[in-house]
């Protein structure tokens, strides 16, 4: 009997080490899908959860929320390193990134031998791994059947980190137009404004009246009567920053300002900039 006991034990601990294993293997990976099948906000969890170091290579960077996730990991004394493509999408968060304090890169190695950098993975704390189809983008979210898998393994995460290491040492750091070039452009002299599109460019002009959106919270510093002549657009989170500062936005009307973005033509609304930090808006007293 008392070796029937040692059996049953012995079969009951194994039994349990097999369940454990298997409950275990089932949570290395997880798979996502898009439209509405959580990814981004499996990416959001995951950089919420961080705790020393994310590292980020993505061809294209343009959903607005999962910048703001980004920031708020710097935000909490997390090391961010993100690696982009070159890109002139004027959605691109590289500079909104970079204006708040990520270490951003550009890989600028594109030629008829190296291919573009087209990667879409991001490392966290060295062990967990996403990564997929999926770009950071509205429309990769919203519209495009896209996929990711999170990977909890450290050895899977050394291989991806070894080549994000390489890629980076081998980029260029992103720089702004206005730590270059002190130039100032006339917002009133719109030919001027063309032959800028696409570039970080300081600019200096009127605000002629501001616009809100209660929709979306963004502001719209219209500076021309004309209202697809120039528009500065101010995002929710800058507009909390601009007013913590003493500055509301619909305050801006009838005052000249200095601001540093890079210009770029909408296809329905003109000329726009986008303000990507507080301290990109000058105003003249």
């Amino acid at each position: 009997m008392k070796e029937i006991k040692t059996y049953l034990l012995i079969i009951t601990f194994f039994f349990a080490l097999f369940c454990t294993s298997n409950e275990e293997s089932n949570n290395e990976i997880e798979v996502y899908f898009s439209p509405t099948g959580g990814i981004k906000n499996a990416i959001i969890e995951n950089l919420n959860n961080a705790k020393t170091t994310v590292n980020i290579a993505m061809y294209a960077f343009t959903n607005r929320e999962l910048a703001q996730a980004v920031i708020s990991t710097v935000k909490r004394g997390i090391e961010v390193k993100v690696l982009l493509s070159p890109s002139d999408d004027p959605y691109s968060k590289a500079e909104y990134l970079s204006s708040n304090g990520v270490n951003v890169k550009i890989y600028n190695k594109h030629t008829e031998d190296n291919g573009i950098m087209h990667n879409k993975f991001a490392i966290i704390d060295g062990k967990t791994t996403i990564t997929g189809s999926y770009n950071w983008t509205a429309s990769a979210e919203e519209r495009n059947d896209e996929n990711i898998v999170i990977i909890y393994n450290q050895n899977v995460s050394s291989k991806f980190l070894a080549k994000f290491n390489e890629l980076w040492n081998n980029s260029d750091p992103l720089f702004h137009y206005s730590e270059t070039n002190n130039n100032i452009v006339l917002i009133k002299n719109r030919d001027e404004l063309l032959n800028h599109l696409n570039t970080w460019t300081n600019l200096k002009g009127k605000v002629f009246s501001v616009g809100y959106s209660y929709r979306s919270g963004i502001y719209f510093l219209n500076m021309h009567e004309q209202r697809d002549y120039f528009t500065v657009i101010i995002y929710p989170e800058i507009a909390s920053n601009l007013i913590e500062k003493g500055v509301h936005p619909k305050s801006l009307k009838g005052k000249t300002i200095l601001v540093s973005g890079k210009i770029f033509m909408h296809e329905k609304h003109g000329l726009e900039i986008v303000l990507n930090s507080s301290n990109d808006l000058t105003i003249y007293k």
